[in-house]
């Protein structure tokens, strides 16, 4: 159980720090080209998963290449990071990275112009884009940003000002006080959320 724990932690802690390694434009290089007719939802998807199949693949290929040794531990931890922000494994129908709701080119926000003007929230691993909607499980809200997540700190009251201060999502709920980190809390989430990637909880 604690050796479950522990892989639980070091996880998110590559994670996290895999948010400082990625190049912000690392979307945009592999962007499509743009038609004069507005592309489809489908279409869109389709498009945002190629940018990550791309990167994840590119990252993947670049790991054996980094030399081992405690000079570029980092690397190889940001790199794994970064791995696992782009990998659809992650997600119960194996088709949803963490980047389709938080691309870099985006600021780590939402990429598709579609639903951010209609929707707001972006389908999960659950979905049927093509035929009816309603099979489709959605998110609860608009995904935030990720550039804000780790240098928030553990949920606070601010007696000065009346109000809380922290924590991570926007209603607060990763608050950081179990890991003391409310970026480490907010990444455990989603992947375990049946209307994002799904996963039952196993830990």
């Amino acid at each position: 159980m604690i050796r479950v724990g522990l892989i639980a932690v070091i996880g998110t802690c590559a994670f996290v720090l895999g948010l400082f390694f990625i190049d912000r434009n690392a979307g945009a290089q592999y962007g499509a080209s743009q038609s004069s007719a507005p592309p489809s939802l489908e279409q869109e998807i389709k498009r945002v998963e190629a940018e990550i199949d791309k990167i994840f693949a590119d990252t993947l290929a670049q790991l054996p290449a980094i030399p081992g040794g405690t000079a570029r531990r980092m690397k190889r931890v940001q790199t794994l990071g970064k791995l696992e922000l782009f990998d659809k494994q992650l997600s119960v129908n194996r088709n949803t990275a963490c980047t389709f709701c938080h691309m870099p080119d985006v600021d780590f926000t939402g990429p598709i112009s579609m639903l951010n003007a209609t929707t707001v929230a972006y389908p999960g691993s659950v979905r049927n884009v093509s035929a009816d909607q309603a099979q489709s499980r959605y998110g609860h809200r608009k995904p935030q940003s990720y550039t804000y997540a780790p240098y928030y700190p553990v949920l606070q009251y601010n007696k000065t000002q009346g109000d809380f201060y922290g924590g991570n999502f926007w209603d607060l709920r990763a608050t950081g006080d179990k890991l003391q980190s409310p970026a480490a809390e907010q990444a455990q989430d989603p992947p375990i959320d049946p209307n994002e990637m799904g996963f039952p909880d196993t830990a």
